[in-house]
């Protein structure tokens, strides 16, 4: 059989940001249909994903799947693996389209295959991180979401062509005995559907993207990815030069907290210009782009 090369989906580059030195790899084999290759599409030079980059952009991971490639590697990995196994496939298929209200390939094609995270924050705030999947067929994409979270879905409005939708994911009790709720916002475009902690995060996303050019792609970044072949399956980018790491230092500082009283003892002050945790061992200087 005829053998190819893609570009490997993890192939890591890691460089300081005056001296490139970038690593590739390569996955050679069987590409024809019915192989292990299924599980990743042909791969993409501009995935859609970087409509989102702006020149404030700290990091972006994007990744492509093939889900009904996946899906059918499974069904074959089971047909071959006995008939009891194969007998069991049919009763769970079912099961799913019974939850989903459509058969799985279904809703696995509703998907462009197209997984995504970015922050901007230099802080890394959490609740400024972003989400990402390719979606088409909004209607029956939304459908589908509906049927997924069902009545953990609090709220849902249209604003212009996106549904932001509000869902419960558990309760629980503050520390002063009161009932709270915790929620995770969505946003649903014609081409995404886009997650995060906060609402006003997304909306903000989408106002950006709307507003986005070609040239609001960072430099830097472009600069990095004419290292790589035109399509790949995935990046990931990340400008460490774009962190308040004063701001990092001082969130990852231990707080002093009251001694015991049988114990009394005296904690130690961090010294201010020494890193804390992970940060210890990265210089400001770095950056790092690793392209699978």
């Amino acid at each position: 059989m005829p053998s190819n090369s893609i570009p490997s989906t993890s192939s890591p580059a890691i460089s300081p940001s005056k001296a490139p030195g970038p690593f590739a790899g390569r996955c050679s084999g069987d590409t024809a249909a019915g192989s292990l290759f299924d599980i990743w599409p042909e791969g993409q030079a501009n995935p859609a994903s970087l409509s989102f980059l702006t020149p404030d952009t700290v990091s972006l991971n994007d990744t492509q799947i093939n889900f009904l490639g996946i899906y059918e590697t499974v069904k074959r990995a089971l047909s071959q693996a006995g008939p009891d196994s194969a007998k069991s496939l049919a009763p769970l298929e079912l099961m799913i389209q019974t939850r989903l209200g459509m058969p799985l390939t279904d809703a696995l094609a509703l998907t462009t295959g197209e997984i995504a995270s970015f922050q901007s924050s230099p802080t890394l705030d959490d609740t400024k991180q972003i989400y990402l999947l390719g979606i088409r067929n909004k209607p029956e994409a939304l459908k589908l979401l509906r049927t997924i979270f069902s009545d953990q879905i609090t709220s849902e409005r249209n604003e212009g062509s996106a549904t932001y939708l509000k869902i419960s994911l558990r309760g629980g009790q503050s520390s002063a005995g009161l009932a709270q709720w915790n929620f995770y916002y969505l946003a649903m475009t014609p081409d995404f559907l886009l997650g995060a902690a906060k609402s006003d995060t997304l909306r903000a996303a989408l106002a950006q993207q709307a507003a986005n050019t070609p040239a609001s792609i960072p430099q830097n970044f472009l600069a990095a990815r004419k290292q790589f072949p035109e399509k790949l399956n995935g990046f990931t980018y990340y400008d460490m030069q774009k962190l308040d790491w004063p701001a990092l230092k001082k969130n990852g500082s231990p707080k002093p907290t009251n001694p015991p009283k049988q114990r009394p003892r005296t904690i130690p002050n961090p010294s201010p210009n020494r890193p804390i945790g992970w940060t210890r061992s990265i210089p400001p200087s770095f950056r790092a782009i690793c392209i699978p």
